[in-house]
């Protein structure tokens, strides 16, 4: 009887645990602009890496025309480009209760993914130390504090270097990676490529500079898979990338039967 009853806990605790995982899938996953229905928190960090990498891209190749100097246009895409990189930085880390940011997700899933063991203790730890709202604050994000007092609320205009930017997107995209990895199966390479990202601007770039563009377009996503893999405490193992990239990803194999002839 005692293991007939130990046995029904265990199914009944694994099945709530299904049940938490498949919603946190369904929190991830885009929402195909649905009116009425969140944006997806896959959808929204994609969308965060594809816009810094292009921003990246302009930012680390010399061209010999700099239309961003000339033509109001492309003055105009960048700044919507940076505030965009920014706004959505806000939603994911937003520690609102009824923000379906990661904080809304750790504090759903926190408990299981310690006892699935899918980092170390030390990392979860981290993590949880991270989103419990010892970052991601006025006082300790200057990414944060930008977007609440300059963009947000006007309050004040501040400086914002790329490189604490880039920082703190790193840590949110590994915090990212440990739910993808708790909850789904890797994923379909999400992001275009550097060639499709600057099709139609060869009146501006020449052919060599928009295959240096695409580079550092594409040496930026990769950066942010590597962080994705990367855990927050060094030294620990590296887990798996969350994107399937190719046929070379996926090792299926057939074995053919012959039918007994008749």
């Amino acid at each position: 009887m005692q293991e007939k009853c130990e046995g029904s806990a265990a199914k009944s605790k694994k099945a709530k645990m299904d049940n938490l995982k498949e919603e946190i899938c369904c929190l991830m996953q885009s929402q195909n602009g649905s009116i009425g229905k969140h944006q997806g928190i896959d959808e929204l960090l994609f969308s965060l890496i594809e816009h810094r990498a292009m921003i990246y891209a302009f930012q680390h190749t010399d061209t010999e025309e700099n239309p961003f100097n000339k033509y109001p246009f492309f003055k105009m895409w960048h700044l919507a480009e940076c505030y965009f990189v920014i706004t959505v930085f806000g939603k994911l880390s937003s520690p609102g209760k009824k923000e379906k940011s990661l904080r809304h997700l750790w504090n759903k899933c926190q408990d299981g993914l310690k006892a699935d063991k899918i980092i170390s203790d030390i990392e979860w730890t981290q993590i949880r130390d991270l989103l419990s709202g010892a970052s991601f604050t006025n006082v300790t994000s200057p990414v944060s504090r930008f977007r609440n007092k300059t963009i947000a609320h006007n309050e004040t205009v501040l400086d914002l270097r790329w490189s604490d930017v880039d920082q703190e997107i790193k840590l949110l995209s590994r915090i990212w990676s440990v739910f993808s990895t708790w909850c789904a199966f890797r994923q379909a390479y999400p992001f275009s490529s550097g060639t499709e990202m600057f099709a139609g601007l060869d009146s501006y770039f020449s052919i060599d500079e928009l295959g240096k563009l695409s580079d550092k377009y594409e040496h930026y996503i990769g950066q942010f898979e590597h962080w994705c893999s990367e855990s927050l405490i060094e030294g620990d193992p590296a887990t798996r990338r969350p994107f399937i990239k190719g046929p070379h990803d996926i090792a299926v194999t057939i074995n053919f039967v012959e039918e007994p002839s008749k």
